[in-house]
């Protein structure tokens, strides 16, 4: 991974502004606000219009977010860092910090906010408080973090394209999956891409800023 200068204060400066936009949204629902109100009729829009095959199909489909996907995607990607000579091992750091921050983050924020699910399902991974989806800042983070990988090695561009097609479809495909399934509200998915945005590009700034003043390679 090489993070130019350019793209360390693109970084910053998207964190900040995710930051900024998860933080309203968050307050908006916590406060039942405008946004807030949409919710329901959203859903309800959706429930009523999705076939069953689609929410059969996402039910299976979801578990790409899973906390055990997401896990074993983790230790396989950190085995990979740290075996293949060819890549930088100290990217482990940037990955640990990003895929616990997340696990840290979304849990203490359910609790914060307390907000009710629209629909209870073990079965699918809908239990416990509903903003925001961990499902979709989960995947953001993981998902987002390869995208990463892949923008920024010396790729060619057809594979790096489609790579990062691919891997932006199952961030949001999996996020999606929550609504059709009835277990979060959208304002619980977006607020789950917002924070597994902002904390994976706040984890990388974390890493650029350690890589410079260790003279580690990045």
């Amino acid at each position: 991974m090489t993070i130019t200068d350019k793209q360390f204060q693109r970084m910053y400066r998207g964190a900040a502004l995710g930051a900024i936009a998860f933080f309203l949204l968050a307050l908006d629902v916590y406060f039942k606000g405008l946004v807030y109100s949409l919710d329901e009729p959203v859903l309800n829009t959706l429930s009523a219009l999705a076939p069953s095959w689609v929410v059969s199909f996402m039910a299976v489909w979801t578990d790409l977010g899973s906390v055990l996907v997401l896990t074993i995607g983790t230790l396989t990607l950190a085995a990979v860092l740290l075996t293949v000579p060819s890549l930088n091992r100290w990217l482990v750091v940037p990955l640990a910090v990003n895929m616990v921050g997340i696990a840290v983050w979304s849990t203490l924020i359910k609790g914060l906010v307390g907000r009710e699910r629209p629909l209870l399902d073990a079965t699918v991974d809908g239990t416990g408080f509903s903003f925001p989806s961990a499902h979709a800042s989960g995947a953001m983070a993981f998902y987002g973090f390869l995208i990463v990988l892949v923008l920024t090695g010396r790729y060619p561009k057809r594979p790096t394209f489609i790579a990062t097609g691919i891997l932006g479809f199952l961030i949001l495909s999996i996020a999606v999956s929550r609504l059709f399934l009835g277990v979060h509200y959208p304002t619980d998915m977006i607020g789950g891409l917002l924070l597994g945005f902002t904390w994976l590009l706040f984890s990388l700034y974390g890493y650029r800023r350690l890589i410079r003043k260790t003279g580690k390679a990045s």
